[in-house]
């Protein structure tokens, strides 16, 4: 489960990126 929060982490703020973006 931890594993999976760590690479979801960076997932979540690309998408925040790219909400940004638009």
């Amino acid at each position: 489960a931890g594993d999976d929060e760590t690479l979801l982490k960076p997932v979540l703020n690309s998408l925040d990126n790219l909400v940004s973006g638009l």
